[in-house]
């Protein structure tokens, strides 16, 4: 199902008083999905279910609430309050249906259902109006190069794009079958990197590091690219698969991007991508190897100390 027919099933509910009969979103879903309103005609999607997970709070733009229904079940909803965040909405609606398909059983699917929506509650509370500065189209720039030049042509479009977990407040950006993968994007005369919490690189399992050096670039320059470009290219590649577009989309949302700002259209040059290899020798600090008394914190690497572990 697309964005665009999952909207089109709130057009064939009655919004008005006792009239308001849900539609299901999916009957071949292993979870009952459905689009209603509530009763101030808000658009609403709720998840009928035998379990009432640990539910989050409401925000200005998203009331939640859980009510047990005659059956003992309970109707989990989620109303949006703030009708211009719609287009946002329907996408949320679609990626808590998309993530829950392959569940072993409906207390998992519920609590991932959950968990998704926690991390969409925290976009839609963030400020929309000043759009991504320049170091995040950096940072982003960075993390669709690898997904197109390292992850694609791997693993293929779609597990490179599910597996792309930077954008859902994962502590690693890539996170695929046998490997994961830190970015960090840097100028060319850049000699270190920051690692910006203990949890970034403290994981047993191997993984590499790669950081990408770009440079702002003019327009008439060899190589040179935009983020609406280089997005434009992926899209290509990926066309043939209508879910995993939509996916990618939903992933670029959660980046807070909007192809229409300024630091969308800035051109720049990708130069190199080094890998480094994260094993048990690599230099990083450990939670386990800290006092108890430090909760959290970032520290900067040398990258011409690691030179050690860099890899091919």
């Amino acid at each position: 199902m697309t964005k665009t027919e999952l909207s089109s099933l709130w057009k064939s509910v009655n919004s008005h008083g006792h009239n308001n009969v849900g539609r299901r979103i999916d009957p071949a879903h292993p979870l009952s999905f459905f689009v209603s309103y509530d009763e101030d005609e808000n658009m609403q999607i709720m998840l009928i279910s035998p379990y009432l997970p640990q539910m989050p709070l409401s925000s200005k733009q998203i009331k939640v609430r859980a009510n047990e229904r005659a059956d003992h079940k309970y109707a989990i909803c989620l109303s949006l309050t703030d009708n211009s965040l719609k287009e946002m909405f329907i996408a949320l609606c679609w990626d808590l249906v998309d993530c829950s398909y392959n569940i072993p059983d409906d207390k998992t699917g519920v609590v991932r259902v959950i968990n998704r929506f926690k991390k969409w509650q925290k976009l839609f509370e963030k400020e929309r109006s000043n759009g991504m500065n320049a170091n995040q189209v950096k940072g982003l720039i960075g993390e669709l190069t690898v997904l197109k030049d390292i992850c694609i042509p791997k693993y293929g479009a779609a597990a490179s794009v599910e597996g792309w977990m930077g954008p859902l407040y994962s502590d690693r950006d890539f996170t695929l079958s046998d490997v994961w993968y830190e970015v960090k994007t840097v100028s060319l005369s850049k000699d270190t990197i920051t690692i910006s919490s203990l949890d970034q690189l403290d994981i047993s399992d191997d993984g590499l590091l790669i950081i990408c050096r770009i440079e702002r670039a003019s327009e008439s320059e060899n190589g040179a690219f935009t983020l609406n470009t280089l997005i434009e290219e992926i899209e290509r590649i990926i066309a043939t698969d209508q879910r995993i577009l939509t996916v990618f989309s939903n992933r670029l949302t959660f980046c807070g991007y909007n192809k229409d700002e300024e630091t969308s259209k800035e051109y720049y040059k990708s130069y190199e991508l080094e890998k480094y290899t994260v094993n048990t020798s690599f230099p990083r600090l450990r939670r386990s190897e800290l006092p108890n008394s430090i909760t959290n914190g970032s520290f900067e690497l040398s990258i011409p100390a690691i030179k050690n572990w860099r890899t091919d």
